[in-house]
């Protein structure tokens, strides 16, 4: 059995502690995360799931797909598809509130990145083949000024995973 632990200390001001394990490499499963944290500036989260890096890629960047496993997102839609660096996602919060982030970086298969109207928030997703059939999926987001207001969990990586796993049954 695979046992990986991440551990990391942020300017004292976050530690987080990543348990994965599975039978073997390609059939890795996040099991739990814990986090004690008094300011969070950033967050990273990592998933091993069970499809092909270009499936992986074209769900995450594809709308309304958002609102399948990020639980805070009820609509989502982009100022043109396929996407490109300047891209608007116009995203919904399940209390009716908008925001908007702007694609900044784009490399098909390999990552996206984001950055929040007032330049404050950004978010990465990497992702990685680990073989023909399973893949990594690396989600960060950080913030410039203050603290994240609700980092993601791991819990909605996993839904992602579960989400992605049952697309094309």
């Amino acid at each position: 059995m695979l046992i990986l632990i991440l551990y990391h200390i942020k300017k004292g001001c976050q530690a987080s502690v990543e348990i994965c394990w599975g039978k073997s490499p390609s059939l890795i499963n996040i099991l739990s995360q814990v986090k004690y944290r008094r300011k969070m500036k950033s967050n990273k989260l990592t998933v091993w799931i069970n499809k092909p890096v270009d499936e992986i890629f074209r769900f995450c960047i594809t709308p309304p797909n958002s609102t399948r496993w990020i639980p805070s997102v009820t609509k989502e839609e982009t100022s043109e598809f396929p996407i490109r660096i300047g891209t608007v996602y116009t995203l919904q919060n399940k209390n009716g509130n908008f925001s908007e982030v702007t694609v900044t970086g784009i490399k098909k298969n390999e990552f996206v990145e984001w950055i929040s109207k007032d330049k404050n928030y950004h978010c990465r997703y990497l992702f990685k083949p680990l073989d023909r059939n399973t893949s990594e999926f690396e989600y960060y987001e950080w913030i410039e000024k203050g603290e994240l207001e609700e980092p993601f969990t791991i819990d909605i990586l996993e839904k992602l995973k579960r989400v992605i796993e049952q697309t094309g049954k």
